[in-house]
């Protein structure tokens, strides 16, 4: 009597695990497609005093598309590459470095981290921008 209830058990417990389980099906590359905002920097070597908040507008901006990456500081190219996704690893190639992120998307927020924050590790959050918000130059 007791074998059919721990066994409706495991059975109960293993299907309530497995539904709850997510893989990653690679459509996070599809959901980082577009134009991301720097809002916040925590960590990091800056000068005492000086806030790490970022005003939207700012011209701080990263763009992927397709496996292609792109980043501009003040409005300005900066940098450009090829990316990939790994789990929750971005790896960004440039052509004489390689950069690893810890990411996160969550509805329309990137968070970036970068080494250790105790040993001047970043973690960057980006805001997800409307095409509408982006200067059609960098389009």
């Amino acid at each position: 009597m007791m074998r059919p209830i721990l066994l409706a058990m495991v059975v109960g417990i293993s299907v309530t695990f497995l539904g709850s389980c997510k893989k990653n099906t690679g459509d996070s590359a599809a959901t980082l497609t577009g134009y991301w905002e720097l809002r916040f920097v925590e960590g990091g070597y800056r000068v005492s005093g000086i806030s790490g908040s970022f005003p939207p507008g700012n011209g701080s901006l990263l763009k992927f598309k397709g496996a292609s990456y792109w980043s501009y500081s003040g409005g300005q190219a900066r940098d450009s590459g090829q990316y990939q996704i790994t789990k929750d690893t971005l790896t960004m190639f440039h052509t004489t470095y390689k950069m690893d992120y810890f990411f996160q998307l969550s509805n329309n927020t990137l968070t970036l981290s970068f080494g250790t924050i105790a040993a001047d590790g970043t973690i960057s959050t980006y805001a997800r921008l409307n095409t509408s918000q982006i200067d059609p130059a960098l389009q």
